[in-house]
């Protein structure tokens, strides 16, 4: 289906795609796409502070600080102080977490394989591009609330 928007619009529209084919992928499975994405970075990221959540997934801070709370109450993620900043904590999962998140991946895993086959090209290649376009959206945000900010948006 060939675009009469803009590269941001494709954009918005794979998103949505991805998100569609992930739904269903992981239909039978313990967590959600956007819970998966939230799991798997902490099991990426084991330690990791809810700053460096909020920037690696390009969230605000209250989002994740919302996240963490609910994966705290369902037992699923441990806090531990930050030894480098006393006044922040690091998050990991706890093995009922790490269960639920492998549980899921294994459905995860399943789409990734079926997509990269779909997708028909270099996943390395594919990833670069899409590395780009992410440091692209970044910058042009940031330009974005510099001007806003100084009134000359």
């Amino acid at each position: 289906m060939p675009s009469r928007g803009s590269l941001l619009y494709d954009t918005y529209v794979l998103n949505q795609s991805v998100g569609t084919m992930l739904g269903q992928a992981l239909s039978p499975a313990p967590l959600s796409p956007e819970e998966y994405a939230i799991y798997s970075h902490i099991f990426e990221y084991d330690r990791c502070t809810p700053s460096e959540m909020a920037r690696d997934l390009s969230m605000p801070l209250q989002t994740v600080s919302d996240w963490v709370a609910l994966l705290r109450k369902r037992g699923h993620l441990v806090s531990t102080t930050n030894d480098r900043d006393r006044r922040s904590y690091r998050v990991s999962l706890t093995d009922d977490g790490l269960r639920v998140q492998r549980e899921t991946n294994v459905h995860f895993e399943r789409a990734y394989r079926l997509f990269i086959k779909a997708l028909g090209k270099p996943e390395r290649e594919m990833r670069a591009y899409v590395q780009e376009m992410i440091g692209a959206t970044q910058s042009a945000s940031q330009t974005i609330e510099s001007r806003l900010l100084k009134g000359t948006a």
